[in-house]
């Protein structure tokens, strides 16, 4: 084979695979033809299209797109906008309050002691209800109207620390003393004074304040956010609109002074002959032990107002039950007259025992000092008990109105009125009660 047919094999062999690849290619956008680099950009586009369209939630896909000069612009797909998530509330549901915590009964019976207090607490409240418990008593500095607190203990508790326990039968006992707590109240004192904010102390309140309250921000959830779910009887709702339940109670205590002491309490079916008693509640008095018409006794049947007194003249017993023989007077010392008692009447009330008899020995020589000294004696007896009374009411007419002055004085209004009209009704007769009337029609 000659060099000329050589050469002519091996042209077509060169130009025959460019001839087959330019008969199946399609022109670009410019109308360019340009090698392997235009082919291999379609197929990028078309993988970059399908990754878009199978997963378009994601927040950096890319779209291929021809630009004039055939090269392809990713395009970053936005993400949809997050909408803002709310939390619902664990009291209302649907627009609607699905439930309450309710709260018709707060009492609390506090016993001062010498060196505590013991208090417990009677309450519809759940268990875990937390309570603030507080004591103390208010001062004044000179120059300044405001009341300002000397702590004695302040604690946070729950209802349940409150309740009675069933064997001692109180709920807590809590230390108290005065010295610890001026102790305290100096050392704060100190404090201020070298920053210049301690006042000269003007007056110090002879009453130790207990007091009870359930906060807002409670941790179980039922109640509510600032309590708004808590309703009932005992629940107060200030000028803020929060709702809290309070109870308070003063106990007179001058500084450095021991309490008075607490009156002693008689068992209701073991009273004792010749001994007085002061009951606490409204008690029925019968005419008659063994009547001959009950029903007709019935309707002449009279009540002891609460805060009378009985002085127990003999004891019966019919049909398993015990009879009271007493002589009543009301709160005022008016007289009653004679009537029994049946003792059933007294459960649930305090009997307290207000004097004790004499001894027999005792009360023979009062009855032979009597009959030699004649009528003229006995009646002069008679108008100085009657003046000791007198006096005795008048200073406990006073202790009351004093209470009832602080009262007022710490912004309790309500409590400082109905002291006044007890008094005015128990203690007509007394300077205190004139007093009591003039302050309540200034009110």
């Amino acid at each position: 084979m000659n060099d000329a047919v050589k050469r002519l094999l091996l042209c077509v062999c060169l130009l025959l695979p460019l001839a087959c690849s330019d008969s199946g290619k399609k022109p670009t956008g410019n109308g360019t033809a340009s090698g392997a680099g235009a082919r291999s950009k379609p197929s990028q586009a078309s993988a970059l299209r399908e990754g878009s369209s199978q997963n378009p939630a994601k927040t950096s896909s890319c779209d291929a797109r021809s630009s004039g000069s055939g090269h392809l612009s990713p395009v970053v797909s936005q993400p949809p906008a997050r909408q803002p998530q709310t939390q619902p509330n664990p009291v209302e549901e649907g627009g609607e309050r699905n439930h309450w915590v309710n709260c018709d009964k707060f009492e609390a019976n506090a016993i001062l002691k010498v060196d505590r207090v013991e208090l417990t607490l009677d309450t519809d409240l759940p268990a875990d209800t937390v309570v603030m418990l507080s004591a103390g008593r208010t001062y004044r500095e000179k120059g300044n109207p405001s009341n300002y607190v000397i702590d004695y203990f302040s604690r946070k508790l729950r209802v349940d620390d409150l309740r009675a326990k069933p064997v001692i039968g109180i709920g807590s006992v809590f230390p108290l003393s005065d010295k610890d707590a001026m102790a305290q109240f100096e050392a704060k004192r100190d404090k201020l004074a070298t920053i210049g904010l301690a006042g000269h102390i003007e007056s110090i309140s002879d009453y130790i304040n207990i007091d009870i309250v359930v906060p807002v921000n409670q941790p179980n959830p039922a109640f509510g956010r600032m309590n708004a779910s808590l309703r009932g009887r005992k629940v107060e709702t200030g000028i803020s609109g929060l709702r809290v339940i309070e109870w308070h109670k003063g106990f007179l205590r001058p500084l450095g002074k021991t309490p008075a002491a607490q009156p002693r309490l008689a068992d209701p079916q073991a009273l004792a002959v010749n001994l007085e008693y002061r009951l606490s509640k409204r008690t029925p008095l019968m005419p008659e032990f063994e009547p001959r018409d009950p029903l007709e006794a019935i309707g002449r049947m009279r009540h002891i107002p609460a805060g009378g007194q009985i002085n127990v003249v003999s004891v019966r017993k019919k049909r398993g039950y015990t009879w009271y023989q007493v002589k009543a007077t009301d709160g005022a010392g008016k007289g009653l007259g004679m009537g029994w008692i049946n003792a059933t009447a007294l459960l649930g009330q305090d009997v307290a025992i207000i004097r004790k008899p004499e001894p027999r020995s005792a009360r023979a020589n009062t009855a032979r000092t009597q009959s030699a000294s004649g009528p003229a004696a006995e009646g002069k007896d008679k108008r100085t008990e009657q003046t000791q009374g007198e006096t005795t009411r008048d200073k406990e007419a006073q202790s009351r109105l004093s209470l009832a002055k602080n009262y007022l004085a710490n912004g309790l209004t309500d409590k400082g009125r109905k002291f006044l009209s007890e008094i005015i009704r128990d203690f007509p007769e007394t300077t205190a009660a004139q007093e009591a009337k003039g302050m309540l029609e200034k009110e």
